[in-house]
């Protein structure tokens, strides 16, 4: 950093500096001692030791200009060095309105670069040289090559997964520290790296620490909710770092005279500089030039000093200055209009005044401070400005003919061009800085590259053929990137207007292929009735004949969308058209594409082989392509086909390959992590729950977002409700709500309602489970898949019973709740009979449960119903589901006061799975069932509790607690004697005796020496 030096003592003569004091004259601005901020290095010092650990930590360093943020850092790079850790720092740069990607990515990798070997290097990239290989150059060390090779041939998402992988190899290594400076200035798709960064790297032994200015980040700045986000974290520390005191402020002031300093001096200075480090640095230097008194403002103050500099020096700073915060040699060579000799002399005369900073990562310089050139920039007229935006454009462009143009090249010709004002250079060049950008999958600051070109295009009228692509591909391509950008109307207003400047009778191809685009963006704006007419318009002009791949594409896009809004008839016949179109013209992408789609409308007909079959057929395709999102797609739905049919155990497998794909891609945290939520439901069903349970934690301490972050948070919450940690579940559930509230299909919703049912009934809030599933099977009335509903009726019914238990048979309840789940039933078998294929095992089972439910009702159940029901969800392999059925139907058992002994073996073996499970809701009604019934469940039960000593003095015995629990409920003899599966002469045998040994006339009184003796009712079959 320019700040970390120590700096040589170049004694002058005394001349009287500020307030008429005489002060010995150095060349020194800056102390070479690191002045105060104990505490924030201290907080700095901890989150590095937590990264040596092994823990991800990230720190936000704020403070206003001058306050000696960069100085900071540089103590703490000392430091980690110290300790072995590599330091790599990169820095947001103040070009245009943020329109140079990665910046500070790319500065980091430098940086890196620097510190390793060739071979730890060639070793770091290596991964993503062979993922890249038929894409990019392999013949330099060059770190300008790293951002190429972690592009390859994928998305943001894909190139984010290789730069997280290259970064955690290095901190794996060697503990890495992180630094992004003026993140004030950040561009959106550092912003977006640095987000997916936090989230991916709470385990590894990365320091991220980001420096910004308190005073920029205001109300409406786009990086405030950013900050805010990271500040309510619990991993971040923010370090804030104010003004100097009147002590401090005498310590650097002597750190730089090498003397003590007169008190008026400091006085004058704390006054002067309210305490800011580099106002003071900057004040007393130029009260040391030519004996000139202090000025008036902090511009002056800036300007003063290098006013004071030759007149070759001045013109170089004002090149610099122009050309940003850093600039590489060659560049200033190729612009000032000096020799090669009075060049070097200049810049030594500017480095040696500390305007300047060498930078050997770049072969070039920067300046000791952002103000500084923040001042001198604004000082420039106009015209002076217009002229050296035009040098410098004219520079790049000779550098990058030889050297071959990057994105940062082509970002800032853009700005230079557009700055100076030469629209018909601007025009080509924003165009050309659109397209790189896109390569780097930079698509906030590829939209408005493209943005400004079309906003200029008018004023330049080019001519046909002069620019790198014509007007409507601009559009096409801007839209595209607003799209990405997160601004879907923006994306939505450029398809519109694409659409009305197209002749659909002159082009109805490109025509057909704007409305394609059209649809696509209303649909993922949420706009689902808009986006339906814009397919099917794409399909009416798109010719017939000859077949066509656009052809293909545009039936293939209409029939996924078809498929989405759950019309698969419809969406069958687009496929079959698109599919056997593809088929003759040889355009396998949209084949894998149409294939994919078949699959979700073979599972919603329930032809589930099929649909498996389809599904691998794409992912053949894709692979050999190489089309990640298509194999994304295949994985998903293939393993979702072969749950769905009941082949639990293929679907993992095919899943967890999908998992192993995603790795070797660099999508582990795009599709990887989804598929690692898709695993751990299905372990859940197969009763591996420890399994499940670490891979959701896993992917959650990742802090997933989207659909990613509903399917792990949902079988987190679902699994946790299973286990009694209904608080927990509750909090769990909270978070996947963000990513769900907008969705409004059975996909998304559905799971995520059974989830809180779930733990709605298990915390005995019947009533809020019943009104969940009226609201779920409400929303998805008309997109309704029954794999993902079935569980909503099936528990719904159960809500309705507990809600008629809880009632304690009052009729009209009772019969209000019947009614209820005879609807559901209803409406569940009319779905199951529009099923043209295989009934999928799953919703066979939640059939049974919804039908054994409704028998709860009014009665204690079937029992024949609940066998029928734990047979079924054993043959999907769920033995947990199964043990809910066996603790029912030995209920029932009991209730009818018929087969005992199949009633115990049925409570045995559910209290088995429920212990084994961890299922603590589950267990505790076991034993409660298995107390009240007096059955022995063995050394893993808990038949009897020790009963109370003041209890154990009245000689009452457990049975007997139990009754007089019931009793002081107001329970007659036979709801007491139905409750604890006895007759209801033994009951009234019970109470007798309890009257006796409590020595109380009646019930009444009995009841009331139940509260003084603190005896609460058992576990009850209904909720409370």
């Amino acid at each position: 950093m320019p700040d970390n030096r120590s700096y040589a003592d170049n004694a002058s003569p005394a001349s009287r500096g500020a307030g008429g004091i005489i002060v010995r004259v150095v060349g020194r601005v800056s102390s070479p001692r690191f002045v105060g901020r104990r505490d924030e290095l201290a907080a700095l010092e901890a989150a590095l030791a937590r990264s040596r650990e092994g823990v991800g930590s990230v720190v936000l360093v704020a403070g206003e200009a001058g306050m000696g943020k960069s100085r900071l850092i540089s103590e703490v790079a000392v430091h980690a060095d110290r300790h072995g850790m590599a330091v790599a720092m990169g820095e947001c740069l103040p070009l245009g309105e943020g329109e140079l990607p990665y910046a500070p990515v790319v500065g980091a990798l430098r940086s890196l670069a620097s510190q390793v070997d060739d071979a730890e290097l060639q070793a770091l990239v290596a991964p993503l040289r062979e993922e890249s290989a038929e894409f990019m150059p392999h013949d330099s060390r060059s770190t300008d090559h790293v951002l190429d090779l972690a592009v390859g041939a994928g998305s943001q998402l894909r190139m984010f997964e290789h730069l997280v992988g290259l970064l955690t190899s290095t901190a794996r290594r060697r503990a890495l520290v992180l630094v992004v400076e003026d993140f004030h200035w950040a561009d959106r798709s550092t912003r977006d790296f640095l987000s997916f960064l936090v989230r991916a790297v709470r385990r590894e032994p990365i320091a991220l620490i980001i420096t910004y200015r308190s005073d920029e980040l205001q109300r409406h700045h786009p990086l405030r909710p950013f900050v805010l986000e990271l500040e309510r974290s619990d991993r971040t520390t923010r370090v804030e770092l104010g003004p100097f005191t009147s002590a401090e402020l005498r310590e650097q002031v002597t750190a730089i005279l090498d003397q003590s300093p007169p008190p008026p001096l400091v006085d004058r200075l704390l006054e002067r500089s309210e305490g800011n480090p580099f106002f003071a640095e900057e004040l007393l230097a130029s009260s040391r030039v030519g004996n000139k008194p202090l000025p008036s403002s902090l511009r002056d103050i800036l300007l003063a000093r290098v006013e004071a500099q030759s007149s070759a020096v001045r013109d170089v700073l004002r090149i610099a200055a122009v050309a940003g915060r850093t600039v590489d040699h060659a560049l200033l060579a190729a612009t000032a209009d000096l020799s090669e000799t009075d060049l070097n002399a200049a810049l030594r005369d500017a480095v040696g005044a500390y305007l300047l900073a060498s930078e050997s990562s770049i072969a070039g310089y920067s300046f000791r401070h952002a103000l500084t050139r923040e001042a001198i920039y604004s000082d420039l007229l106009a015209g002076e400005r217009q002229r050296l935006h035009v040098k410098l454009a004219r520079a790049i462009s000779d550098q990058s003919s030889s050297t071959g143009a990057r994105s940062a090249v082509a970002a800032e010709l853009a700005h230079h061009w557009y700055a100076a004002g030469e629209l018909a250079a601007a025009l080509p060049a924003s165009i050309s800085a659109g397209a790189a950008a896109e390569d780097l999958h930079a698509s906030n600051e590829a939209w408005r590259h493209y943005q400004r070109a079309l906003e200029i295009w008018d004023a330049v009228d080019p001519a046909p053929g002069e620019l790198p692509f014509e007007r409507l591909e601009v559009f096409r391509r801007a839209a595209d990137a607003a799209l990405h950008a997160g601004e879907e109307d923006r994306a939505i207003a450029l398809a519109r207007e694409m659409v009305t400047r197209i002749d659909e009778l002159a082009e109805p191809v490109q025509a057909a292929l704007a409305h394609e685009r059209l649809g696509r963006y209303l649909w993922i704006a949420g706009h689902d009735l808009d986006a339906l007419p814009a397919y099917r318009r794409a399909v009416e002009l798109m010719p017939e004949a000859p077949p066509s791949e656009e052809r293909a594409l545009v039936l293939a896009a209409e029939g996924q969308v078809l498929m989405l809004c759950s019309r698969p008839e419809e969406s069958s016949a687009r496929c079959a058209e698109a599919l056997a179109i593809a088929r003759v013209v040889g355009a396998e992408a949209v084949e894998a594409h149409v294939l994919n789609t078949m699959c979700g409308n073979l599972s919603t007909a329930g032809d589930l082989d099929e649909a498996a079959t389809a599904a691998r057929q794409a992912l053949a395709i894709a692979r050999r392509l190489r089309l990640v999102e298509e194999m994304q797609r295949s994985y998903t739905n293939g393993s979702d086909a072969l749950d769905e049919a009941g082949h639990v155990e293929e679907s993992i497998a095919m899943a967890r390959e999908g998992i192993e794909s995603a790795r070797e891609l660099g999508a582990e945290r795009q599709w990887g992590d989804f598929l690692r939520g898709e695993v751990a439901g299905r372990l859940m069903q197969t009763g591996r729950w420890s399994e499940a349970e670490e891979l959701l934690i896993d992917v959650v301490d990742r802090s997933p977002t989207g659909v990613t972050a509903v399917i792990a948070y949902r079988y987190l919450g679902l699994l946790q409700a299973e286990q009694g940690e209904l608080d927990a579940a509750s909090r769990t559930l909270d978070q996947a709500e963000p990513h769900i509230r907008l969705a409004s299909g059975s996909m998304a919703l559905a799971p995520h309602a059974a989830a809180r049912i779930t733990l709605e009934l298990w915390a005995r809030r019947p009533k809020a489970a019943a009104a969940l599933t009226s609201d779920c099977l409400d929303r998805v009335r008309d997109r309704e898949s029954l794999f993902f509903t079935a569980r909503v009726y099936d528990l719904g019914a159960r809500a309705c019973a507990d809600l008629a238990a809880r009632a304690s048979g009052a009729e009209q309840t009772s019969e209000l709740q019947a009614a209820t789940a005879d609807q559901l039933l209803e409406r569940l078998d009319r779905l199951i009979g529009q099923l043209t294929g295989v009934v999928p095992p799953l919703v066979r089972a939640s059939r049974a449960g919804c039908a054994a439910e409704r028998s709860r009702i009014g009665d204690v159940g079937d029992a024949s119903l609940w066998a029928e029901v734990a047979r079924q969800w054993e043959t999907c392999g769920n033995r947990y589901y199964a043990a809910y059925a066996q603790w029912r139907g030995a209920e029932a058992l009991l209730g009818a006061n018929s087969d005992r002994v199949s009633a115990t073996a049925l409570v045995r073996a559910a209290h088995e799975v429920a212990d084994e499970l961890g299922a603590r809701p589950l267990r505790e009604e076991l034993e409660a069932l298995a107390r009240r019934a007096r059955i022995d469940l063995g050394a893993g039960g808990q038949l009897d509790a020790a009963p109370d000593a003041r209890l154990q003095q009245l000689e009452l015995t457990p049975r007997e607690i139990e009754v007089l629990a019931l009793l002081a409920h107001g329970l007659t003899n036979r709801e007491i004697g139905g409750e604890l599966y006895i007759s209801d002469k033994t009951a009234s045998v019970h109470v007798s005796r309890i009257l006796s040994k409590l020595a109380v006339p009646n019930r009444a009184a009995a009841a009331a020496a139940a509260q003084r003796l603190g005896v609460t009712r058992p576990q009850m079959r209904c909720a409370d």
